[in-house]
């Protein structure tokens, strides 16, 4: 994977971003802006990535880890929701 990562970022062609001060992993149009969340999600659901359950799952496996309080903090979630 990290090959992968470092092969894309090398590119250097219009669909991926030119060789700019600001390079960005998953380049938007025009090149130089990022790509929006909501395109991001949608390309990678035609791919059948869908991001819901890793997410969840990782909340899930720092739940079983970490004390509520120390979850709230870290992910932004009320405590009381930390704590179920």
């Amino acid at each position: 994977m990290d090959e992968l990562v470092c092969q894309l970022l090398n590119r250097t062609n219009g669909s991926t971003g030119a060789a700019t001060s600001r390079q960005w992993l998953f380049p938007g149009r025009p090149h130089n802006h990022h790509i929006s969340t909501a395109r991001l999600k949608a390309r990678l659901a035609r791919l059948s990535i869908h991001g819901r359950s890793g997410r969840n799952a990782a909340l899930m496996d720092l739940a079983a880890k970490l004390p509520p309080v120390a979850l709230a903090r870290l992910v932004g979630i009320h405590l009381s929701t930390a704590g179920v």
